[in-house]
């Protein structure tokens, strides 16, 4: 049996197990924090530990210890409200409920992480407000203030996990330079409010967006420098018919919009646009529409410039005077029309592309012997599903914990450890599962489970979800998987299969370490065998998923997502993919994927991304190994992306046969391929620029220039303007 006065070495740890909420275990020094300098736990050990029960201290407490942690779940709401300045950072998680979070105009290097609060309120100011990190704090089903930013001077900073975005600076302020990663708005309306002034400079990022079910107005913009939107996803919009414009997307007296793999379709009323753009520049770039109204998109008299490559083909009313336009790989066609020699021309401020992420060392904390370790360990299995079963989220100190069985999970349930490098779940063979779902759904049912700060180590696989266990009805949503590292499995670090589908989950900080695969999607043979049409029982599919600063390292694939029904707009954004043997990802029926600031090391494949859909790569970086014969499947679409050699090999850009678009990108040591249609814009490859062009089509194994001139590839997408 476990010693549970030894098994909870901290106060607060035995008080979540058993149930009873503990007191402060001791005060920590404040430290400094900026995003770019992430630490490796989503609970920080060393913040100051302050339960629930001392709410009503926390803004004393913050201005002590300047770095706190709460109760993972843990409800603070009773609190009449924290303002939050320099250098201060909360931490939560799976849930954790705070009152009103007010950020001090002039704020740097704060950090609100798995903090839900009821507003996060930015006062009117003249003070920049940059530097920081807000992470995970949005309310899913609970009642949230939209995020508002109004007449305030909020510059630099991360928003990732977001719900409603209202940005009004018609009056005052600047709201530039901000990352919006994963904007999640289900039902609300409208999902995106951006109003600025005649002379605005507000340049934004909206990385991952879903739009679904608005009740009325989807993305409203008006008067802005710049709003790049990568990968969005709108479906359902106007749904109680009370949209004030007639499209998804309103875009008015704007000087920039670019968009990379927009997808959806369907409006609830018949006459709705897809998009109406009043830009003077207007770029759609691997668009995917399902279903709109004729116009799907309509061009206004301002847009002087419109790029419109690699999309399906939509009814689009161009009133574009003297329009620049570029149409380009457009449906099933190698068609490439440019009606004039200024639509690649660029104005604006000077740009730096977003910097690479950066990864500590990979958690290793049972060390080279653990397989002798697990021989005579004693079996923590029984102890530990019985603290899941009576507390449902239990926090487990560090440690090392060997099983026999998996542990099962219902909806609701999850584990908190003390750090991936502290606390260790491992497998006493290879052929057992960690942890697995336990709801048996037979009928389609929502459900959810959270593994934070914690590695899983040795078993067949890590996480698996399949038929008999979760259940051909499980969908697994908005789960809370945050710093866990998969270590050493037998088959993969996650298993999907033969349930209903994981849709709309934020996958942060996890690492894939030596295994077959990371995340494996394998379709039910049931489902294979039935004519099934339509959303039932056991489909399988794996729908908005983003893997955010995800590391895929010394497997045989990173990725195999194999769907029958079609997934759906999911993402690998500040990942890592490293001595990967076959490939980094394999994807079937993906549709609009994304790949951003994410950096492929020496893996293996033929290509590295092999998807028979297109995917949608902007911002990365490729360092090509002797493994691998090619990089790009066809319809491949890369924005700001670089290429290069680590030794010399095969490897062509793209597979024979391939058809991919090359936009602000360098490639200088790589040709196409063999029998590749390939379109050059501002973009670098095969040898001397010089002898190129600004527009280049590619094609029978030769070069023709397009549009003449010395090609400048630089990142127009993920960038920081500087203005």
């Amino acid at each position: 049996m476990l010693d549970l006065p030894a098994l909870f070495k901290s106060c607060e740890m035995a008080a979540v197990a058993l149930g009873i909420l503990a007191t402060p275990c001791g005060a920590i020094a404040a430290s400094s924090w900026t995003c770019s300098n992430r630490l490796e736990d989503a609970l920080p050990p060393d913040a100051y530990f302050v339960p629930p029960l001392r709410a009503g201290e926390l803004q004393s407490l913050l201005s002590t210890h300047h770095r706190i942690r709460l109760l993972p779940g843990g409800d603070y709401r009773h609190a009449t409200g924290v303002t939050i300045h320099s250098g201060d950072a909360i931490y939560g998680a799976a849930g954790t409920r705070i009152g009103r979070l007010v950020v001090a105009p002039g704020t740097s290097g704060a950090v609100i992480s798995g903090v839900v609060p009821d507003a996060l309120e930015f006062p009117p100011a003249t003070t920049v407000t940059h530097g920081n990190c807000f992470e995970r704090f949005a309310a899913r089903g609970l009642p949230q203030l939209p995020l508002t930013l109004r007449g305030a001077d909020v510059e630099d900073n991360l928003f990732l996990d977001n719900s409603r975005v209202t940005i009004d600076t018609s009056a005052s302020g600047k709201v530039s330079n901000n990352r919006f990663v994963r904007t999640l708005v289900h039902g609300e309306a409208p999902a995106i409010d951006l109003k600025g002034r005649l002379d605005s400079t507000d340049r934004n990022i909206f990385l991952w967006t879903n739009v679904l079910g608005s009740a009325g107005d989807g993305i409203l913009v008006n008067r802005q420098a710049e709003v790049n939107f990568v990968g969005f996803d709108a479906e359902n919009w106007n749904q109680r018919h009370q949209a004030r414009y007639p499209a998804m997307m309103m875009v008015s007296e704007t000087e920039t919009v670019r968009t990379l793999m927009a997808h959806g379709g369907d409006p609830k009323d018949p006459a709705g646009r897809f998009m109406d753009i009043g830009a003077e520049r207007f770029e759609l770039m691997g668009m995917r529409l399902l279903r709109a109204a004729s116009p799907a998109i309509v061009l206004r008299t301002n847009v002087r410039q419109f790029l419109d490559v690699l999309s399906t083909v939509a009814t689009i009313e161009d009133n574009g005077t003297d329009a620049a336009r570029l149409s380009a790989f457009n449906g099933d066609s190698a068609a490439v029309t440019l009606t004039a020699g200024n639509a690649l021309d660029e104005h604006g401020p000077a740009t730096t592309p977003w910097p690479a992420p950066r990864f500590a060392p990979i958690p290793d904390p049972l060390g080279p012997r653990w397989r002798l370790l697990r021989v005579r360990a004693h079996d923590s299995r029984a102890e530990l599903q019985a603290l899941i079963d009576r507390n449902g989220l239990v926090r487990l100190p560090a440690g090392q914990y060997f099983i026999s069985a998996p542990l099962r999970l219902h909806d609701g349930q999850g584990l908190i450890g003390a750090g991936a490098g502290r606390t260790v779940i491992a497998a006493m063979s290879s052929d057992i599962d960690l942890i697995v779902g336990d709801d048996h759904l037979a009928a389609p049912h929502v459900t959810a489970f959270a593994l934070v700060d914690i590695t899983l180590q040795g078993g067949r696989a890590g996480i698996r979800h399949d038929e008999r266990g979760s259940g051909p009805g499980a969908q697994y949503n908005l789960c809370y998987l945050s710093h866990v590292v998969f270590r050493d499995m037998s088959e993969a670090g996650i298993v999907v299969t033969g349930i209903f589908g994981w849709d709309n989950n934020l996958l942060d900080n996890l690492t894939f370490h030596h295994m077959p695969v990371g995340i494996l999607q394998m379709p039910s043979a049931a489902y294979l065998k039935a004519a099934m049409p339509g959303d039932v029982p056991g489909m399988n599919y794996m729908d908005k998923n983003v893997c955010y600063r995800c590391r895929f390292d010394t497997l045989s694939q990173g990725m195999h997502l194999i769907a029958r029904r079609a997934n759906g707009l999911n993402a690998c954004i500040d990942c890592r993919f490293e001595h990967n043997r076959d490939g980094a990802m394999e994807l079937f029926n993906n549709l609009s994927t994304i790949i951003a600031n994410s950096d492929f090391v020496d893996n293996g494949g033929d290509p590295v991304i092999k998807s028979n859909l297109p995917v949608g790569i902007t911002g990365s970086r490729f360092t090509v190994g002797g493994a691998a014969r090619s990089i790009l499947d066809d319809g491949a679409i890369c924005e700001g992306c670089s290429f290069s050699r680590a030794q010399p090999g095969p490897a062509s850009l793209s597979r024979a046969g391939a058809r991919i678009v090359m936009l602000n990108s360098v490639a200088a040591d790589f040709l196409p391929g063999r029998n590749v249609s390939a379109l050059l814009l501002q973009s670098t490859i095969g040898g001397d620029p010089v002898d190129r062009g600004r527009l280049v089509e590619w094609a029978n194994g030769r070069p023709r220039v397009l549009l003449n001139g010395t090609p400048h590839p630089t990142p127009r997408l993920l960038v920081n303007w500087n203005d």
